[in-house]
């Protein structure tokens, strides 16, 4: 018998800003990496996927790709090449901006393959320029998807947001994000002693809102509150003027960038995380806030009422009034302990609905599915 051909599975991404893309990377790239040969091909190579990596039986061929602006061209180019050496069986790409080298590099290649779009957000709340360009994009891969290729969204908000580049032949799978089982479960008493610590998560760009946390902030200034801003982004240089400016940056601590594996260590210091955004799909600085203990107060965006089913799992509000009320309701006895049941509750969610085993069991059957269909097709051509 001969040797068993090797399958390669090519995974496209743009890891330059910090987010829930590179902690996917981190956590799924291993598992993929054990059925299969993987090669990588980002903008971006974030330490905390290098340390995922150096564990793994099998090394993952590595290429730096350039996916930013007009740059789209010299990428696609690049891909048609990695293409071309090593024939994926099937292709990963994260987002549709990353997408369109990637099935410009098929057609420049000449192999076919499979290629499966994750959507982890969808363009509603971004600026008009990124909107303008996301509509643009996603009328161009209308075109290019086809048959054997697969969208998958991470929440049914995102996937109300995909009609645009969808052609008959394409599926659609909805596979939430999920995250590792803590070793050990955590206290779930949620018993403040004192003045709340309150957080953001997040990177610090419009679209998550840490000028409302800092609007926040102000509203509520007369509370027994410590503010948590953990994160990095073009914005942080405004919210730190403003917290000034307002008289409480002597109340706020500003930790920057911080790696995704040290999320859980900084989520310890603090009772509540806000979510504050203008759009979600599945976030992950809910689902640690839920494998940390934290009670959660966000408002109704994007797939986060889903998350937190409707406030069984968390507070929503619609407005920062309303979290301030919360806030403030949360020294009440009776308050705090309906608080501790949503904590609970979270909890339990968590292990049911959004582990990483079952994320990454889910991703494993699609590539396995994509994988099987092609090479039938090809047994007929």
């Amino acid at each position: 018998m001969g040797e068993k051909e090797e399958k390669y599975v090519l995974v496209i991404a743009n890891l330059v800003t910090p987010g829930g893309m590179v902690t996917w990377f981190r956590d799924m790239i291993p598992r993929i990496s054990s059925e299969y040969s993987v090669i990588l091909a980002t903008r971006g190579k974030p330490d905390s996927i290098f340390e995922a990596l150096k564990n793994i039986p099998k090394k993952v061929k590595w290429w730096d790709l350039p996916l930013h602006s007009w740059r789209h061209v010299f990428a696609a180019y690049a891909l048609s090449e990695i293409i071309r050496d090593f024939k994926p069986s099937v292709v990963i790409v994260h987002d549709s901006f990353a997408a369109i080298p990637a099935v410009i590099g098929r057609l420049l290649s000449g192999h076919s393959f499979p290629l499966i779009l994750v959507m982890h957000s969808r363009l509603d709340a971004y600026p008009k320029l990124r909107r303008f360009k996301g509509a643009f994009v996603n009328s161009v891969l209308r075109i290019f998807l086809g048959r054997g290729d697969k969208v998958v969204v991470v929440s049914d908000f995102v996937a109300q947001g995909v009609e645009s580049i969808l052609a008959n032949d394409v599926d659609v799978s909805c596979i939430p994000n999920g995250i590792a089982k803590n070793k050990e479960k955590p206290d779930l008493s949620w018993a403040t002693g004192g003045g709340l610590q309150v957080g953001f998560v997040g990177r610090l760009t419009p679209e998550k809102g840490p000028d409302r946390f800092v609007e926040l902030i102000n509203l509520a200034r007369t509370l027994d509150i410590s503010w948590h801003i953990i994160g990095s982004g073009l914005m942080e240089p405004e919210l730190k003027a403003k917290c000034k400016s307002i008289g409480m940056f002597h109340r706020v601590c500003f930790y920057g960038w911080v790696d995704s594996r040290e999320i859980k260590l900084k989520l310890e210091k603090i009772d509540v995380l806000l979510v504050t955004s203008r759009t979600e799909g599945c976030p992950y600085s809910v689902l640690e806030a839920f494998a940390a203990g934290v009670l959660v107060i966000a408002f109704p965006v994007g797939g986060v009422p889903a998350l937190l089913e409707g406030g069984r799992c968390g507070y929503l509000v619609p407005d920062l009034t309303g979290m301030m009320v919360v806030l403030s309701k949360l020294i009440d006895p009776k308050e705090a302990e309906i608080a501790r049941k949503k904590i609970r509750n979270a909890y339990e969610l968590l292990q049911q609905k959004y582990s990483l085993e079952q994320m990454s069991a889910a991703y494993l059957k699609i590539i396995n599915q994509s994988i099987a269909s092609c090479e039938k097709i090809s047994q007929y051509h």
